[in-house]
């Protein structure tokens, strides 16, 4: 699992009932196929983009430079 999403998870799973009302977390996949997304997603306690919609995902990681 990267290491970031193993970081941010840790943060949100401690921090839960504080931030719920407050913050949304929102995967943005890079996989390649929808099995690993569905892989890595199936961990995740928040909201994803889906996985078909790469159009979404190819232009918020040149916004943000990801």
């Amino acid at each position: 699992m990267p290491q970031l999403y193993t970081e941010i998870s840790c943060f949100f799973k401690g921090h839960n009932s504080e931030l719920e009302e407050e913050l949304d977390i929102v995967f943005i996949s890079n996989d390649e196929d929808q099995a690993t997304f569905d892989h890595y997603f199936k961990e995740m306690p928040w909201k994803a983009s889906p996985f078909s919609d790469r159009d979404r995902a190819i232009t918020l990681c040149e916004n943000f430079h990801v």
